[in-house]
């Protein structure tokens, strides 16, 4: 939205007017910019996206128009650690216009009406993951981190798959550790250890 503002186009304009008022940005706007910026990258299935959905009616737009969420994660931070920070932000970097002690008010309230019905939606479908945000950075980019690394993809197939060679480049272009089952087992097979082989049936 602020590289729409700063091109100065049509658009950029009315999200600016929203900017100053503390107001949301319309959805069909969000969800367009949103959409355009991931078809810039078509060779990725996996967006990181923040500050987004800002209401509900933005979480199914996107889902049904872009795609399907796979979990939200809620940075969860008391009201006054809140303009504690954002006032901290204004004196270190002015200029912001919607930093100013009024509209941060105003996003108070319209985070507090519209922000979490979003959690209240994805929650009870097991979508939601809560990280306490009152803590340092290192400690609650380390309780993010937590949420994005027990992530498991099942390859299956038929004898003569090419299972293992799609594992390999998928592991190659995605960062995924590839897990051979099959390898894993026959290695274990050939080895010394002492469960390794059936044992011998007693008469």
């Amino acid at each position: 939205m602020r590289e729409e503002v700063a091109a100065k186009s049509h658009l950029g304009t009315e999200i600016f007017r929203h900017m100053q008022t503390g107001s949301l940005v319309p959805d069909e706007i969000t969800v367009r910019l949103l959409k355009n910026a991931m078809l810039k990258h078509k060779d990725t299935n996996r967006f990181l996206i923040d500050g987004f959905p800002r209401t509900l009616e933005q979480a199914k737009m996107f889902e049904h128009e872009v795609a399907t969420v796979s979990f939200a994660v809620s940075f969860d931070l008391s009201a006054d650690v809140m303009r504690e920070r954002i006032a901290a932000r204004a004196a270190a970097a002015p200029g912001r216009v919607d930093d100013n002690p009024e509209t941060v008010e105003k996003r108070l309230k319209v985070f507090e009406e519209q922000s979490k019905p979003v959690m209240d939606f994805y929650d009870p479908i097991g979508r939601l993951r809560r990280v306490s945000a009152a803590a340092s950075v290192e400690e609650v980019y380390a309780e993010t981190r937590r949420h994005f690394c027990s992530s498991f993809v099942y390859l299956l197939g038929p004898p003569g798959a090419p299972v293992v060679p799609v594992a390999r480049r998928l592991e190659e272009k995605y960062g995924h550790c590839c897990v051979d089952v099959p390898a894993l087992l026959q290695a274990y097979g050939d080895s010394k250890e002492e469960d390794s082989t059936p044992e011998t049936p007693r008469p």
